[in-house]
């Protein structure tokens, strides 16, 4: 995870990361747009479920994401009647959480944050000559 991001911001920047993931975790399951309700795919309400429990939680946030990519982008694959626009618009959220990361405030930045390593100490008798 730390190979995906440089860094878990915090302040300001961690909070706006917190809002884009708690607000996409309360959207997904809403379908605001309407589009899973043009597809009868079963197996994507499950996954959207875990996938809303782990942006909530910020864990393994860029599986989740790409997750919550499906629902906007399955019924314009699905070659379904859907405009192109609304689907972009639906996925905008999921890409952008997948760009910038989970922040500070998640999981991901407390199993897979930077950590600072202090070295020990030498003692004097320690020394080698």
């Amino acid at each position: 995870m730390q190979r995906l991001y440089a860094m878990f911001p915090a302040g300001a920047p961690g909070a706006g990361l917190l809002l884009l993931r708690l607000h996409l975790a309360c959207l997904l399951p809403l379908d605001p747009c309407g589009l899973l309700r043009m597809d009868s795919s079963p197996w994507l309400y499950p996954l959207i479920g875990v996938a809303s429990l782990l942006l909530v939680l910020g864990l393994l946030t860029p599986l989740a994401a790409a997750v919550a990519l499906l629902p906007a982008l399955w019924p314009w694959l699905a070659s379904a009647s859907v405009p192109l626009l609304a689907s972009v618009v639906a996925a905008s959220a999921p890409v952008a959480q997948m760009l910038l990361g989970p922040g500070a405030w998640s999981v991901d930045a407390r199993l897979f944050g930077r950590r600072v390593l202090v070295a020990p100490r030498e003692r004097d008798g320690d020394a080698e000559p």
